[in-house]
């Protein structure tokens, strides 16, 4: 399962400067829309003119990292009244998520990727559950700031108690 944000050109390229200035090995996946998003099935894909916008790669996940993270997606889409049926059972498909829907995932799965044990991953992914949308935008732009390059090991150790 992957995550994407989508962004406008000129602000992808500003962010994907701004990190690497910040610390010259971060770096963004910037992908044309066209190219990640063409085949896509979702009626949210055809309403809008996407023509300057990219589609900058969050995370990746899969294996026990997305079984871990399943419950916190279902849980997120059931909230916003999204079918998470569609991306929880299996196969190739698109969700245009509203963005504090996509905030809360955003951390869920920058957080879970670096963690080894699957019980502190299941613990990271119900803490997520468990904040307040201000509460993610908070640790969102903590973890996504190139002025902030430890926001996501500070969100671990404080919903995992470990590093």
């Amino acid at each position: 399962m992957t995550l994407y944000e989508l962004l406008p050109e000129d602000q992808a390229t500003a962010r994907c400067e701004r990190l690497k200035r910040g610390n010259p090995n971060r770096g963004l996946v910037i992908e044309p829309f066209d190219e990640v998003f063409d085949d896509s099935t979702d009626p949210d894909a055809d309403c809008w003119e996407w023509d300057t916008w990219t589609a900058v790669k969050v995370s990746r996940l899969s294996e026990s990292r997305l079984r871990s993270i399943l419950p916190l997606v279902k849980e997120t889409l059931d909230g916003a009244d999204i079918d998470d049926t569609a991306v929880t059972s299996g196969g190739h498909t698109d969700v245009f998520l509203p963005e504090t829907v996509g905030v809360r995932l955003a951390l869920g799965f920058l957080g879970v990727k670096p963690i080894q044990r699957v019980d502190r991953m299941r613990a990271f992914c119900r803490g997520i559950a468990q904040m307040s949308d201000e509460e993610c935008y908070y640790w969102h732009a903590k973890c996504r700031s190139p002025s902030s390059p430890n926001g996501e090991k500070a969100l671990r150790t404080m919903l995992t108690s470990h590093i």
